[in-house]
């Protein structure tokens, strides 16, 4: 037990020492990604590619939240005609920086122009979630509530949880509608219970005797050198990823594309699953060392036989 426990300590304490020397890095580049990404925003404004120049705001603002950006965005978003969308953007700049006067006044603005001739949605989830319109991301960042505005018609609604489990909704509103849509996480699939056999049904009226028989209770002394195992392989591949993820960061801020935005997302979502799985690989393996089953003691028999003619020493036991 106590090897393994000392194992456990030194692993966390690397990881967490890693975690924290690219902490500060990740910081510093989203706040570069995000002063490029608005930098690029006002050279599309000014070529007059307002769909552009909104998409890249948006993505200021996605990397490092501030009003200026969300403002920029929303303005665009009006230019180009995206009126749901800019609706949507007037909405979360109302909510995050109401108590700014020129934010409050442009969302405000804005939402009464526009929101007329849209549906307004308003959908909960529990735990949060994110939020995908027509099988497209339309929210990235989970969230228990979310506020958008679509054009009327029918959509399809789907939320996705942190664990991967899903649910959806079809739906279908006019102009002027708010449509409200609460998701919660669905339960995890019911395994089938296995059918049991006669023979099985027997041999289960038997288990009393072979336990009696067998009084060790516990698991093997392998099994937490197995889960340890697997807890340094799921390990080493999150520190992998996390490397990477940074890796790709990095050329993302060199290079921001679309692609590289969305295999940033997907690296660094498939980074968060494997630090679970290790963190849970740990926990299994430090519960196990408390279970492991102490080995059998030797017994030995003694049996002497004696007759006129002959002597003998019988000797049984259990090792």
């Amino acid at each position: 037990m106590a090897p393994a426990t000392r194992f456990c300590a030194t692993y966390w304490l690397c990881f967490l020492a890693t975690l924290a020397w690219l902490a500060p890095r990740s910081a510093r580049a989203d706040v570069t990604g995000a002063a490029r990404a608005f930098a690029e925003g006002q050279a599309a404004q000014l070529e007059g590619k307002y769909a552009l120049a909104a998409e890249r705001f948006e993505l200021a603002f996605t990397l490092q939240p501030s009003k200026e950006a969300l403002r920029s965005a929303v303005r665009m978003q009006m230019s180009a005609e995206n009126f749901a969308r800019a609706a949507t953007d007037a909405q979360t700049l109302l909510d995050r920086f109401g108590d700014d006067a020129q934010s409050a006044e442009l969302a405000q603005s804005i939402l009464d122009q526009v929101t007329p001739q849209l549906v307004r949605y308003e959908v909960s989830c529990a735990p949060a979630c994110t939020l995908l319109v027509d099988h497209l991301v339309y929210f990235l960042e989970a969230a228990r509530r979310h506020r958008l505005y679509l054009n009327p018609g029918r959509i399809a609604l789907e939320a996705q949880f942190a664990s991967g489990r899903a649910a959806s909704r079809s739906l279908s509103a006019r102009s002027g509608e708010t449509a409200r849509i609460a998701f919660k996480e669905p339960a995890a699939p019911a395994v089938a219970p296995v059918p049991t056999a006669p023979n099985a049904l027997a041999r289960s009226q038997h288990e009393p005797e072979r336990a009696a028989q067998s009084p060790s209770r516990g698991v093997p002394r392998v099994v937490p050198w197995i889960t340890g195992a697997a807890t340094v392989a799921c390990g080493a591949a999150t520190l992998w990823a996390a490397l990477d993820t940074r890796r790709q960061h990095g050329e993302y801020v060199e290079h921001p594309t679309d692609e590289r935005w969305n295999d940033g997302v997907a690296r660094q979502k498939m980074t968060n699953a494997l630090l679970a799985s290790t963190a849970v690989l740990a926990a299994t393996t430090i519960t196990l060392t408390f279970f492991v089953r102490e080995p059998d003691k030797k017994a030995l028999g003694v049996s002497p036989a004696i007759s006129p003619t002959s002597a003998s020493l019988d000797l049984s036991g259990r090792f």
